[in-house]
């Protein structure tokens, strides 16, 4: 049973017609229909009228509610992609997909080096590993997201608007 299946009864109606379209039995799809529904939620109100640092700390939390999950390495990334499209909207740069090349070799092979860490933590502390976890997400989107939001500051100021 997923960790969604609890919170309603939505959530496994979702979590069931997610794993028929995904043509898997994966237990875990509740845990992420009900993660999905909360971020939805959670990032509602991100928009130009937000400020960076302001999106950025939005996007880290989001990061650790969803780090405390297994399995959660490729929603982190896709979180950490949507952050840096947000950030480009905010400072009014074209988001062009050589940035996103260069902003994938650097956050993909980071995340997985974490993604070891946080392994060897949870075998030496397995309870409090997944805090642990949640906190190592937290401090990495932190860190990536200003130094991804001074770049974009760069930009701006380059093109003089």
């Amino acid at each position: 049973m997923g960790f969604g299946a609890g919170f309603g009864a939505g959530v496994p109606k979702v979590a069931a017609s997610s794993a028929d379209f995904l043509g898997s039995n994966y237990a875990e799809v509740g845990n992420y229909a009900f993660a999905s529904l909360l971020l939805r939620v959670y990032c509602q109100k991100l928009g130009n009228e937000e400020s960076p640092v302001e999106i950025v700390t939005k996007y880290a939390v989001a990061c650790a509610i969803v780090g405390i999950l297994p399995c959660s390495f490729p929603f982190l990334v896709g979180l950490e992609i949507a952050m840096v499209y947000h950030l480009s909207v905010v400072h009014r740069i074209p988001f062009r997909l050589g940035e996103l090349g260069i902003i994938w070799a650097i956050v993909v092979p980071t995340s997985f080096i974490l993604k070891l860490i946080v392994e060897a933590i949870l075998v030496w502390f397995p309870g409090p590993g997944w805090i642990v976890k949640g906190a190592i997400a937290f401090g990495f989107v932190m860190l990536a997201g200003k130094l991804i939001d001074s770049y974009y500051a760069t930009e701006r100021s380059k093109l003089g608007s």
